[in-house]
Parts: C-alpha cells; sequence; structure tokens
C-alpha cells in the first residue's frame, strides 16, 4: 500500500489526464492538488478493501470494527494530544520512564 502511495505521482506526471480519468494539470498547484485527490482516494479505497477482507477472513463485525476504528483514530488522537504542544512549549516532561531513568 504505501508503494502505491509513494509512487503515485508518477503516472499523474507522465499523463497529466490519467489514462483520461481526470482534466489535465496545468500549474504545479492544480498538480498537487491531484495528487492530494489520488492520495485520499487510495486511503479511502484501502479502508474498504481491508475492511472486505477483514469480512471474508474473520467476520463482518470485525471488518466494520477496523473501519470505525480507523476512522475515529484522528479524533482520539486530537482528544489525547491537543495539549502536547504548549506542554512541550513549557518544557513538562510527563514520560515515567524517562524520569525513572537512571545511570
Amino acid at each position: 500500500m504505501l508503494s502505491i502511495w509513494a509512487l503515485s505521482p508518477l503516472p499523474l506526471y507522465f499523463k497529466p489526464t490519467f489514462f483520461g480519468m481526470i482534466s489535465p494539470w496545468e500549474s504545479a498547484w492544480e498538480f498537487v492538488h491531484q495528487i492530494g485527490m489520488c492520495w485520499l482516494f487510495i486511503g479511502v479505497a484501502g479502508v474498504i478493501l481491508r475492511s472486505i477482507q477483514l469480512f471474508f477472513i474473520r467476520d463482518l463485525q470485525t471488518g466494520l470494527v477496523w473501519a470505525v476504528k480507523i476512522l475515529t483514530d484522528p479524533l482520539h488522537d486530537i482528544k489525547l494530544y491537543y495539549k502536547a504542544p504548549y506542554r512541550l512549549w513549557r518544557g513538562d516532561i510527563d514520560d515515567g520512564a524517562a524520569l525513572n531513568h537512571s545511570h
């Protein structure tokens, strides 16, 4: 999946219409926008295909739970880490392993 993501700009660069599927890009900004849309499509397709795979190798519930977890992770991460930049700026260290590490 990462190889597909990393190599996806190449066909877009060499075939600006992406094999007739989109309007050709005319500026650097349009190229970057089309890469972003391509990456969004790859991400959505990856979640859908992985959910279908889990449905066949496990069960429907596993596929649906995995998809919901992937889609809600960014919201959970915001809840957990929204104060992190401020705490780093203040110099707070909350890592117990770092505090208890002695030489």
